[in-house]
């Protein structure tokens, strides 16, 4: 029961970690967008 529990608290930690990485790469890209217009 326990090995189960914490399967499940590791999946969601890494969904969680998957979500922020795409947040973050749509930021990224994002800004990057920004740049490229302001210097051309």
């Amino acid at each position: 029961r326990m090995v189960s529990f914490i399967r499940e608290t590791l999946e969601l930690s890494h969904l969680q970690s998957e979500k922020k990485i795409l947040r973050q790469g749509a930021l990224f890209r994002s800004n990057r967008n920004i740049l490229i217009r302001e210097l051309t």
